[in-house]
C-alpha cells in the first residue's frame, strides 16, 4: 500500500499544479475592477488641436490619435463636433468600416454604478454619432479583436458617464471601465453583482 500512495501522490502532485498554475493564465479564473478610470478626450472637429488624443481604445482604455501611423483600426470612437455639440463617433460610422461592429448605446441610469449590463437589444446601439452631454451614461461595444480565451475575434463592452465637457479647450473629460472578457455582456465583476 505504500507504494501505491507514493505512487499516487507521484501522479497527483504535476496535477495539482498544472491546476493551480491555471487559475493565473488567461484561461483560468480571473478578477477585474469596475473602478472607472478618467481620462481627457480632445476634439478631432478643431484644426489647432491636432495631434492630441481625439480617440478612444476601449478595448485597452487607452487614448489615440487618429492621424497617427499605425493607429487605424485600433480605436472604437473618437469625438468630434456637430451642429454645436459634442458627439462621440463610433468607428463603425466611417465609411469601409461597419466591420468592426464598435457601437454605442446611450443608457438611462442614476449612476455609472448603476449600469450593471450591455443592453440585450442590438438596436439600441447606434452606429452613428451620438450626442453627449454632461452627466451622460453610454454603454460601448467595441470593434471586433482577438479573444484569449476563445481563440477567435469577439467584442467587448463598457460603460462610461461624461464628466466635464470644456468648450474653450475642446475637451471632454469621462469616467470608464469595462469588461476585459470577451462577448460578456456584464459590466461588474462577478464578485460585484
Amino acid at each position: 500500500m505504500k507504494n501505491g500512495n507514493v505512487r499516487r501522490t507521484a501522479i497527483l502532485t504535476p496535477l495539482l499544479v498544472l491546476l493551480v498554475a491555471a487559475c493565473n493564465d488567461a484561461l483560468g479564473p480571473q478578477t477585474w475592477s469596475d473602478v472607472p478610470e478618467e481620462f481627457v478626450i480632445f476634439s478631432a472637429t478643431r484644426p489647432e488641436l491636432l495631434g492630441r488624443p481625439a480617440a478612444f481604445d476601449f478595448i485597452s482604455l487607452s487614448l489615440l490619435r487618429v492621424e497617427s501611423l499605425g493607429t487605424t483600426g485600433q480605436w472604437d470612437a473618437v469625438l468630434a463636433e456637430q451642429a454645436g455639440e459634442y458627439v462621440l463617433v463610433p468607428a463603425s460610422a466611417f465609411p469601409g468600416a461597419a466591420e468592426t461592429r464598435a457601437a454605442i448605446a446611450p443608457v438611462t441610469a442614476g449612476s455609472l454604478a448603476d449600469v450593471l449590463e450591455a443592453p440585450r437589444d442590438t438596436a439600441a446601439f447606434r452606429s452613428v454619432a451620438v450626442p453627449i452631454e454632461v452627466g451622460g451614461i453610454y454603454v460601448v461595444r467595441t470593434r471586433r479583436e482577438f479573444c484569449v480565451e476563445f481563440g477567435t475575434a469577439g467584442v467587448r463592452y463598457a460603460k462610461m458617464q461624461i464628466l466635464a465637457i470644456d468648450d474653450v479647450a475642446g475637451t471632454v473629460h469621462f469616467a470608464v471601465t469595462r469588461n476585459p472578457f470577451c462577448n460578456t455582456r456584464a459590466l461588474v465583476p462577478p464578485d460585484n453583482s
